[in-house]
């Protein structure tokens, strides 16, 4: 946008200092550095206008890139305790609390299906979110417990980092009610004497 000039009739060896104001963008919050180039036009008493060579600057800007990742148990398809038979539903949910946008963006949870989600793109403020299920087996009964890891790879979260930020675990209690029950029967008698009884 064109600048704001407080004097626009220079002497010669006069000057004067315009000013004006921009809007940082994503796009150079992304880049790190605003560049900026402007030039001044001015009409002589006779001849055609006049401009003067570019001026350029570069202001740099400081990015702080950041994400939280937070798993969570976000349905039962009981609506109770969690039992065999169950299909869970689990919600990871990537979040990029930094200033830059974050790409290529996949979050992994093996134990669900959907196991995976790729994120091409993810402004500040914005979220990455997978959705999937999970099916409660006897093995999980039998161990009391479902332990479940998501993963996530992202400028911030290189492949096998282990940053809170870029992976978590949860685990879901699964009630054991161990019970037996015992029940003993006379199933027979020789009646070796003949006498009927039981002797």
């Amino acid at each position: 946008a064109a600048a704001v000039c407080p004097v626009t009739t220079l002497a010669p060896g006069a000057s004067t200092t315009c000013t004006g104001t921009h809007t940082i963008t994503q796009a150079e919050v992304n880049a790190g550095v605003v560049n900026n180039s402007a030039t001044a036009t001015g009409t002589p008493p006779t001849g055609p206008s006049v401009t003067s060579p570019p001026d350029t600057t570069s202001t740099p800007i400081t990015q702080t890139p950041g994400q939280s990742l937070v798993k969570a148990l976000t349905g039962d398809s009981t609506g109770g305790a969690v039992a065999v038979g169950d299909e869970l539903t689990y919600t990871i949910t990537l979040s990029n609390t930094g200033n830059t946008t974050l790409t290529g963006v996949v979050v992994n949870d093996a134990l669900i299906t959907p196991s995976s989600i790729s994120c091409a793109s993810v402004a500040p403020g914005a979220t990455c979110q997978l959705v999937g299920t999970y099916t409660v087996t006897q093995a999980d009964a039998d161990a009391g417990n479902i332990r479940n890891t998501a993963v996530v790879t992202s400028p911030v979260c290189p492949a096998g980092s282990t940053d809170p930020a870029c992976t978590t675990t949860i685990d879901t209690p699964v009630p054991q009610t161990p019970s037996q029950t015992l029940e003993k029967l006379l199933t027979g008698n020789a009646d070796g004497d003949a006498s009927g009884t039981v002797s």
